[in-house]
């Protein structure tokens, strides 16, 4: 059983074409980059329906990134957050760091994200540290050193 490999130009045989009959190690090289492939297209995937899918939970931990985040999305910094909803069910959300850490989100805190890109997932009645920051400018021109 060979596999046809889009190498390099075959010069003779009859045969015209950018073809190339792989070898072994051919094969196994093609194997593994389609696995890898379909590997960074899953974890995008659930990456992109966390992204875009509301939710909402009690957070009950926080994972840091997994093996296949590595493989797969080796360009983003994500975590994990594991939420218990009201119905009991234990759910595991992507989510990035920066927005965590933007949010203020920590184990024990409710978590409420809508529907769509443009949202976050955050803690209702939580300030953000933007918030934070309005609020202490605001503090420091109303109150004069």
């Amino acid at each position: 059983m060979d596999l046809m490999v889009a190498l390099g130009r075959n010069g003779g045989g009859g045969r015209r074409g950018w073809w190339f009959r792989g070898n072994l190690f051919a094969q196994l090289v093609v194997i593994i980059l389609l696995a890898w492939l379909l590997l960074v297209i899953f974890v995008g995937l659930d990456f992109l329906h966390d992204r875009y899918g509301a939710y909402e939970g009690k957070v009950v931990a926080i994972r840091s990134r997994t093996l296949l985040d590595h493989l797969a999305m080796e360009f983003i910094i994500v975590e994990h957050l594991i939420l218990e909803t009201r119905e009991g069910r234990t759910i595991d959300k992507i989510v990035g760091v920066e927005n965590r850490a933007f949010f203020r989100i920590a184990v024990g805190d409710r978590v409420v994200k809508e529907r769509g890109f443009g949202n976050h997932a955050r803690v209702p009645g939580k300030p953000t540290v933007q918030e934070m920051l309005d609020s202490a400018r605001e503090a420091l021109r109303q109150e004069p050193l």
